[in-house]
C-alpha cells in the first residue's frame, strides 16, 4: 500500500508496520455484518498469486490498533491535495477526492475513503491482505 505517513508514527505490534514512508497495510470497506463490501482487485494480483504460490480465497485480518495511523495519513494527505488543487477547506477536499477519485492498485487508503464518502454506512477496516500459500502459510501481500 502506498500512502505516505508522519515520521513520528509507530507501530502498536512492537515493529514499525511501514517501510520507509509507506504504510505496509491494507484498507477496505465492510458493512455492519463485517462482510467485505469494497476492496478493488486488479489484474496485477493474479500476477502476485502465483510468483507467491497462492491459493484460494482473499484472506483479511482485521487490525483495529492500526486505525489511528490510517486516519492521520488521510488527514495529511488531503490537506496536501487542498495545497495542490488550491481547495479551500477539507470538506471540499474530502467532495473532490469522492468525486475525481478512480480506484488504483497500491492505494488502498484513498480507495476505501473515497468509498466511504460516496457511501457513509461503510465501515473502514485495517489490517492484512493475502491468500494461502501452497506449501502451507500464509502470504500477507500487504500488512
Amino acid at each position: 500500500m502506498c500512502f505516505s505517513y508522519s515520521p513520528t508514527q509507530t507501530g502498536s505490534t512492537g515493529g514499525k508496520i511501514y517501510k520507509d514512508t509507506m504504510l505496509d497495510l491494507h484498507v477496505w470497506c465492510e458493512d455492519d455484518n463485517g462482510q467485505v463490501i469494497f476492496d478493488p482487485m486488479f489484474p496485477d494480483y493474479d500476477f502476485i498469486w502465483k510468483v507467491r504460490q497462492c491459493k484460494g480465497e482473499i484472506l483479511y485480518e482485521a487490525v483495529p490498533e492500526w486505525m489511528p495511523m490510517v486516519l492521520n495519513s488521510i488527514r495529511l494527505n488531503v490537506k496536501k491535495l487542498m495545497r495542490a488543487e488550491q481547495i479551500k477547506d477539507s470538506y471540499d477536499a474530502s467532495e473532490f477526492l469522492s468525486v475525481m477519485w478512480k480506484p488504483a492498485m497500491g492505494m488502498c487508503v484513498l480507495n476505501a475513503y473515497c468509498y466511504k464518502m460516496k457511501h457513509p454506512s461503510a465501515n473502514l477496516v485495517c489490517g492484512r491482505f493475502g491468500k494461502k500459500k501452497k506449501t502451507g502459510g500464509i502470504h500477507w501481500e500487504y500488512g
